[in-house]
């Protein structure tokens, strides 16, 4: 089971998330957000863990994109937005493309492509991020598509049950792992990782 710690704002946080097993980290870099973490910070996070980190942007231009590549030199990119996967693989970098989960979206999933997807709540405004969760037969049924990362509401008291009736290739979470104040927790981002490890999904790295 692969995992992802998003919206990561501090170096502790991001060791945390290496040290209890996460095999990505996210970092935000949408201004909006109030995950929102400045590019010379997400160098620092960055540079501080060994485990592949992912820069969270949304309908970035290509030129703003290749500033922030150079600047923080993250191992890739998750795209949120209208930029599609053909979009995203010409860019040459690694990236994860987020779908808002929609009936609609299942039709972009249809084409043919190993590359994972990251399926997250459906909100009309917001890009990830909601503490929703997707609904389980549009999951279930993204995932018999494409591989999926399941976000959306997933917490250390839920992942377990959620990985057992959607078969997700990977889960990703952000506002599970936070306390009421909206500060990443250390022991729940531990928690959350130990009960998704744990959940009886193959890992399929």
């Amino acid at each position: 089971m692969w995992v992802k710690i998003c919206g990561v704002r501090t170096i502790e946080a991001a060791r945390q998330a290496e040290a209890s097993g996460a095999d990505a980290i996210g970092i935000n870099l949408h201004p909006p957000s109030p995950r929102y973490v400045a590019p010379k910070m997400a160098r620092k996070i960055q540079e501080s863990v060994a485990i592949p980190t992912y820069i969270v942007v949304v309908d970035r231009p290509i030129h703003e994109l290749r500033t922030l590549m150079a600047e923080i030199q993250p191992y890739g990119i998750q795209f949120h937005g209208g930029r599609s996967e053909a979009e995203a693989l010409e860019t040459g970098w690694p990236f994860i493309k987020a779908y808002r989960a929609h009936p609609e979206c299942l039709e972009e999933l249809h084409q043919e492509s190993e590359a994972p997807v990251l399926l997250d709540a459906f909100h009309p405004t917001l890009h990830g991020g909601t503490g929703k969760r997707v609904d389980s037969d549009l999951a279930r049924e993204a995932c018999r598509l494409r591989r999926v990362i399941l976000a959306g509401g997933l917490t250390p008291e839920n992942v377990a049950q959620i990985l057992r009736q959607i078969p997700a290739w990977g889960v990703d979470v952000a506002s599970g792992v936070e306390d009421p104040s909206g500060t990443q927790d250390m022991s729940r981002i531990q928690a959350f990782c130990q009960a998704a490890k744990q959940a009886g999904v193959p890992d399929s790295k």
